[in-house]
């Protein structure tokens, strides 16, 4: 795919050739390039792409992720994930590439998220401290499920709360789009208890966006034999504050 320079206005455009998913044969011109840096660049990230080939930088991928499932989303519920992904995700992950992303990076990026404070000084709340821990995590199981990337780091990394520890399969209804929250989880003498929770407020029903509910119901999809009563997020709280610590001393 050579790039050329036009010489009417000293721009520079890309001819490129590809083979799409039908297996047929395709041309795309790609031009305003300023220099022909730039273009060569843009063409090194075109075939990438098409190659899927996970070398590709994590914004480079994120390009392939938003082609495959907008057009499966309601506008909104696409406008929601698009603003996360280019607010909350790209700045931290946009240049690094996808297959060298670590459960160390995602851990640091989590810190950042904790550490957060607006103008009144209020963090993140929970709900959507979850929330872009699952965006992110949905675009490496994308990746993973889709184009062969080895492993999802955020999976590994865990959520940024506990509450998901005692959720199981029977808690979601997808057709209300709710999560209900009415077990408590603890770990004693090395063994995993569940017991209902202390105060009446603690349970509860909680509303989930229509993507969550679709990333979730993929998410249980993957996991192999899942009986409706067996907790879905198994890593516990210790080990999570136990990766954060060390992750974040790894990042300085």
């Amino acid at each position: 795919m050579p790039v050329f320079k036009n010489e009417s206005n000293g721009t520079w455009y890309v001819m490129a050739r590809y083979v799409n998913w039908k297996g047929e044969r395709k041309q795309k011109c790609k031009r305003g390039f300023a220099t022909k840096k730039e273009a060569q660049e843009w063409e090194r990230r075109f075939q990438l792409q098409n190659s899927s080939d996970m070398d590709m930088s994590f914004e480079a991928f994120t390009e392939l992720y938003i082609r495959d499932m907008k057009s499966r989303l309601k506008e909104n519920t696409w406008l929601t994930k698009e603003h996360i992904i280019r607010t909350k995700i790209l700045p931290y992950f946009g240049k690094l590439k996808i297959s060298e992303i670590s459960t160390k990076e995602v851990i640091a990026w989590q810190n950042e998220m904790l550490a957060y404070r607006d103008e009144k000084k209020k963090p993140y709340s929970q709900t959507y401290l979850k929330t872009l821990h699952n965006q992110l995590s949905a675009i490496f199981n994308h990746a993973v499920r889709y184009y062969e990337l080895r492993s999802n780091p955020a999976a590994k990394a865990g959520n940024m709360g506990s509450e998901e520890h005692k959720l199981t399969a029977a808690d979601f209804d997808f057709e209300k789009e709710t999560v209900r929250i009415n077990k408590s989880y603890q770990r004693l003498q090395g063994e995993d208890v569940i017991t209902t929770p202390k105060t009446k407020k603690s349970n509860r029903i909680i509303k989930m966006p229509k993507f969550l509910c679709e990333e979730m119901q993929e998410y249980l999809q993957m996991l192999y034999g899942l009986k409706k009563k067996d907790r879905i997020f198994t890593v516990t709280k210790s080990y999570l504050h136990h990766e954060m610590d060390r992750g974040a001393k790894a990042a300085g």
